[in-house]
């Protein structure tokens, strides 16, 4: 089975921290735009945990077991062809971006 995954070959993004794109359980979500690399100009989003308390391993072993299965997911979609195009899911970059934006916190 082909593997639809790619590496993020962006170096550094600006990320709207004003206004939240999406939120969950356990992260909010912002819109940005990479601003190096390959993929200059080009929209991405940025999920950052709420709380302090949920930095620990086990959440970041969950979230990469999420991603696993999502690209488990589309390999299975371009396979099958459901439509003419085919979807990839970006590697995360799971270094910690979070150098150029300022945590507020939130009420």
């Amino acid at each position: 089975m082909s593997d639809f995954a790619r590496q993020n070959k962006a170096t550094d993004a600006k990320i709207d921290t004003t206004t939240i794109f999406a939120s969950g359980a356990f992260k909010i979500v912002y819109k940005g735009k990479y601003t190096k690399g390959e993929r200059a100009g080009e929209e991405c989003v940025c999920k950052i945990f709420k709380s302090e308390s949920v930095f620990e391993e086990s959440y970041f072993q969950e979230e990469l077991k999420v991603v696993a299965k999502a690209l488990e997911i589309v390999n299975m979609f371009n396979r099958d062809k459901h439509i003419n195009q085919k979807i990839c899911l970006t590697n995360q970059m799971c270094g910690l971006l979070l150098a150029g934006i300022k945590r507020e916190k939130r009420r």
